[in-house]
């Protein structure tokens, strides 16, 4: 039994061997057409991976010298040209609205009598008075406390809310 699992195994040694033969010389013909049209044959190795984290900036010789600043000199100088800018927010984050009504005050102001409103409906007002973000927050609360009561479209997606 053994010898039989030997023999199977130098079998398949073999047949690799053949294979492995016939790649070589397909290869080397390859070459041969390459060099042929003057193309270099590049082996390309697998991409080594990357390290975890966010890379480092890269420090050059021209990344430094282009952040020195240049040596002063004595020379007349050419005369500075004011433009008037725009004025602009400064970058970064926006400040927080400040309104006369609270939002849930705002929310409630919209209903009049018995009048049910969409919740798109809200949306719309909502940005029609130019508040920041969505009333959804404020909705919920006033659901929360029952000062509105939350229906569902049937067949349809959203609700609309109607005083509690």
């Amino acid at each position: 039994m053994a010898d039989s699992t030997i023999d199977q195994l130098g079998a398949a040694i073999s047949k690799l061997q053949a294979e492995r033969a016939t790649y070589v010389s397909e290869i080397a013909q390859i070459d041969a057409t390459f060099a042929e049209l003057g193309i270099t044959a590049q082996q390309t190795a697998a991409p080594a991976r990357r390290k975890p984290g966010r890379p480092p900036k890269a420090k050059t010789a021209e990344v430094k010298a282009s952040k020195a600043k240049p040596a002063k000199t004595k020379a007349a100088k050419p005369a500075k040209t004011v433009k008037k800018q725009a004025s602009r927010k400064p970058a970064g984050r926006s400040t927080r609205g400040s309104y006369k009504q609270t939002a849930s005050q705002f929310i409630m102001t919209m209903f009049t009598g018995d009048q049910d409103l969409a919740t798109s409906q809200i949306i719309g007002n909502w940005k029609k008075a130019k508040r920041g973000g969505k009333p959804d927050n404020a909705l919920t609360k006033l659901v929360k406390n029952k000062d509105l009561k939350r229906v569902k479209v049937k067949g349809g997606r959203g609700s609309t809310y109607r005083t509690g």
